[in-house]
């Protein structure tokens, strides 16, 4: 007919992203993968009319009380028309969650020929958002060359590169097998003020893990934009040379003897 609302055939949108799905799952269970955390396997339902399937399972999992190390979201991964030398692909940092893109971006080096290109947008058009506004750490992927052909008759299989598609895919599947490299997040982060205008005693309990090396402290003025990083072995730290009622944003995150971080847990404080 001409018209999308009839007849679309998806390929790209969202076709690459459940392939990826797919695919990972299939080369897993081919080596009989057996991962330290639970790898789930989702494609989510009424994403273009208001992320539905997203929510409705994020939500589920913040009723249960799932812990959710990251959500990877694989969008529209198979447009280009690059060569090789050149391909990217966009992957958007939510607030939060910047050790974990950080730790992708790793991967990304280490297994691909492909350069994730960061973007620290909080975006709300694709199923991470769900995830995200519930406090869950996601990652979202999508080309870099935006596909033309995007919610038209015409996004079809032969516009697409399985070749480029190939490369987020595998990084996609390393970070999900990695994932239990990531520290969790510390608990029970508290800031209490010091009573004498210029200090706030932090607090939190310790991750319960063999391999935390120390905690990393972030202190700002707004939220997720750090000025002071400190360091302590510690579950309490005293920060001082504050202003007498100033607003302070306050980060907190665990660090492994491997160097890898968690995310990153935000208060805030005034002395």
């Amino acid at each position: 007919s001409g018209n999308p609302m009839v007849n679309a055939p998806g390929a790209d949108d969202n076709a690459t992203g459940t392939s990826a799905a797919l695919e990972i799952a299939r080369a897993m269970k081919a080596i009989d993968f057996q991962p330290e955390t639970t790898v789930r396997f989702v494609t989510f339902a009424a994403e273009e009319v208001g992320l539905w399937g997203a929510h409705h399972y994020a939500q589920s999992a913040l009723n249960e009380g799932m812990n959710i190390k990251l959500m990877l979201n694989n969008d529209m991964i198979g447009h280009t028309t690059q060569d090789p030398d050149n391909w990217s692909v966009i992957m958007f940092r939510y607030t939060g969650s910047e050790n974990e893109v950080n730790f992708a971006q790793q991967v990304f080096q280490q297994y691909t020929n492909i350069t994730p290109v960061i973007v620290p947008q909080n975006s709300p058009s694709s199923d991470s958002y769900a995830f995200w506004i519930r406090g869950f750490p996601p990652i979202f992927f999508i080309e870099t060359e935006f596909n033309p052909y995007y919610h038209s008759i015409n996004d079809l299989f032969i516009h697409l590169n399985m070749d480029y598609a190939v490369e987020t895919v595998r990084a996609t599947a390393a970070i999900a097998s990695l994932i239990n490299a990531l520290p969790d997040v510390p608990e029970d982060f508290v800031a209490i003020d010091a009573g004498n205008g210029h200090e706030l005693i932090i607090e939190w309990s310790p991750v319960i893990a063999s391999d935390i090396e120390h905690y990393e402290i972030y202190v700002g003025l707004s939220t997720g934009n750090y000025t002071e990083t400190f360091t302590t072995e510690e579950t309490t730290y005293t920060l001082s040379g504050l202003e007498t009622g100033v607003t302070y944003y306050i980060g907190l995150s665990a660090v492994s003897t491997q160097g890898f971080s968690s995310s990153i847990v935000e208060i805030t404080g005034v002395p």
